[in-house]
């Protein structure tokens, strides 16, 4: 519904993919709230783990999400409780295509 009632002005917004929300994991900088985030420019900023757009691979019910304390990103069932940090536009990253023998050994 955000991009429908064009949130904040814009209507292209979206779950970011694991390598975006990674790119703002800073770990030099740990907040009161044990984050690994600049909380000048991320202020309020909760602790606990934010969801990616990324599935993981043959497992349709798990999603990735990325843990700002610990700075991983685990495999997460999808009904697990968890954070969103939206972005706008497409990724800028994009996964890389599959070997070919990656393509025959999953025949």
């Amino acid at each position: 519904t955000l991009n429908l009632n064009g949130y904040a002005g814009h209507s292209d917004w979206r779950i970011p993919l694991v390598p975006e929300l990674a790119s703002v994991v800073e770990t030099g900088c740990v907040s009161p709230n044990n984050i690994r985030i600049n909380t000048t420019v991320f202020p309020a900023t909760p602790s606990g783990v934010f969801w990616s757009s990324m599935q993981k691979p043959g497992a349709e019910d798990y999603a990735y999400t990325l843990d700002f304390g610990a700075g991983g990103a685990t495999p997460t069932m999808k009904t697990s409780p968890g954070a969103v940090r939206l972005v706008r536009g497409g990724p800028w990253w994009t996964p890389p295509e599959k070997s070919v023998a990656q393509k025959q050994s999953n025949k």
